[in-house]
């Protein structure tokens, strides 16, 4: 996807009508963008071209509002004034070797999308937007029938008892784009955005999106990078529009924290109502109730923070960043302990195993073969008459495991997986009793077990070469993960040996 190339006035404007939208004053805004070392002339050109277009009321200029965020203007604006500083020291090196002739203009920086790191919430140091597909692009009406049921099973929610339906927007322009963000790993995250325009004039304009589970399993899925507030955890989000004049066009995006193939959520206007005002609690925040007045800026004690903040001292502030996102990042290569990855925020968990589990790498101290076939399985003397074990002399040594090799090394459901692992007994082949194979996903058992072998059947290329070999099927109860594959080699007098080789599931393609 072709990067947009965005002049740093745009970027400044749309910083102001976002902050605008979120209830910050004009001159308070100018006033931190200043501060932040911006320069002058530009954001004076962006604030009177904002002020001009979207003709600002005195109390818009003037009023205050206190910031819940300390870094909210420097996480917003950090790569503008990298590029900034960048585009002036190229300008002059390219005067320079132009005035003299001497040299070749050296190529600018590569382009970014500003504005779509910062609608998701991002920073070209947090992880890289690899690339972009719409999902999902329509002209909605609001579903009016849907959204006053909604409203009235919702009168003991503090953020939405007392609104009725608006009719000052009768429909939206909505648009879901999935992309993929490359970090230690590749994200998914779907950006929603929804633009609108106002039929009125209206004084609190309060959009209401309510996503379903299906889309959307809770509010932990959800980020507000551009401004909302989540109403409930099911999740329920409201976008605050202040002074809204008739004829406005008016936008609100956010984020959901996976990838979506189309969308279906019920979005709709809603005022305060007026015919029946709703009673005023009287505002005591640290009563443990979110009242009309009070809100995350506010009262964060009672009313709580949006997705990715926490509430310290009645102050919203960033919650501390997970130090892991899946149990395999945690793996300590200690097969006593089990690893997860857990807790609020999220932290490697490493925990003793005392539990007899079969197929997890370890036997636990007090376990039995029976109970844990990690566990040294027990030597079956069979009858005088029945048994084939070679008579093997001198001191017994556990069978060598050697070039392991899995073909191929990732795959989807329904491929065939070749395992095949070259095994040496120091007292000849004639004592080599059994060479399986057990399957794990990273430290849980799969439950996936079979035997190998060096008979030229079932997929073994050659009769007696020392090389045992299995072929597995990924059945669809396989999920997207890395596995190990458990290649054990014991022989007659019951020494055993393993090693360990993993492998990739991609997981149904076509699902």
């Amino acid at each position: 996807m072709s990067p947009e190339v965005i002049s740093f006035e745009q970027e400044a404007i749309g910083y102001i009508e976002d902050e605008l939208a979120q209830g910050y004053g004009l001159e308070q805004i100018k006033q931190g963008l200043l501060e932040e070392g911006y320069p002058e002339e530009v954001i004076q050109f962006a604030a009177e071209y904002v002020e001009k277009h979207a003709r600002l009321s005195k109390k818009d200029k003037e009023k205050t509002v206190k910031r819940t965020d300390e870094h909210h203007v420097a996480r917003r604006f950090h790569v503008p004034v990298l590029g900034i500083a960048a585009l002036i020291l190229i300008l002059l090196v390219a005067f320079f070797f132009v005035g003299i002739g001497e040299e070749e203009p050296k190529a600018s920086p590569e382009q970014i999308n500003i504005l779509l790191y910062d609608s998701l919430g991002l920073t070209p140091a947090q992880g890289k937007i690899s690339g972009g597909a719409q999902v999902y692009a329509r002209d909605e009406i609001v579903e009016r029938i849907r959204a006053e049921s909604m409203l009235k099973e919702s009168k003991s929610n503090p953020l939405l008892s007392g609104l009725k339906m608006s009719d000052a927007v009768t429909g939206f322009q909505k648009k879901a784009t999935a992309y993929s963000i490359i970090k230690s790993g590749i994200e998914q995250l779907t950006l929603v955005e929804m633009r609108f325009q106002a039929n009125r004039n209206v004084d609190l304009l309060k959009i209401i999106e309510a996503v379903p589970k299906t889309t959307a399993a809770s509010s932990d899925e959800i980020s507000l990078p551009k401004g909302g507030l989540v109403a409930e955890r099911d999740p329920v989000i409201i976008f605050n529009f202040n002074n809204v004049k008739m004829g406005d066009v008016l936008k609100a995006s956010y984020v959901i924290k996976k990838q979506l193939s189309t969308l279906d959520t019920l979005t709709f206007p809603a005022e305060e109502s007026k015919e029946a005002p709703r009673p005023t609690a009287a505002k005591v925040c640290g009563d443990g109730r979110c009242v009309e007045g009070e809100n995350y800026m506010s009262c964060c004690t009672d009313c709580g923070c949006t997705p990715g903040s926490v509430c310290e001292s009645n102050t919203c502030v960033a919650a501390k960043q997970d130090q892991c996102r899946a149990d395999a990042e945690c793996n300590d290569n200690d097969a006593a302990t089990r690893d997860t990855c857990s807790g609020t925020p999220k932290t490697c968990q490493h925990t003793t195993i005392t539990e007899c589990i079969s197929a997890d790498g370890y036997c636990a101290e007090g376990c039995a073969y029976e109970a844990d076939n990690d566990c040294e399985q027990p030597v079956m003397t069979a009858a005088p008459e029945e048994t084939t074990q070679p008579e093997i002399t001198g001191e017994q040594e556990s069978p060598d495991i050697i070039n392991i090799t899995i073909t191929p090394e990732e795959s989807s459901i329904g491929d065939e997986v070749t395992i095949e692992a070259k095994v040496l007994d120091p007292n000849g082949k004639q004592d080599i009793a059994r060479v399986w194979v057990e399957i794990l996903e990273l430290a849980q058992s799969h439950g996936e077990i079979g035997d190998m072998n060096d008979k030229g059947l079932e997929g073994d290329a050659v009769a007696g070469d020392d090389k045992y070999t299995v072929v597995l099927t990924i059945s669809d109860y396989y999920v997207t993960s890395t596995y190990h594959a458990s290649i054990f080699a014991q022989d007659h007098a019951g020494n055993k040996k393993k090693s360990q080789k993993t492998f990739r599931v991609a997981g149904n393609e076509t699902g």
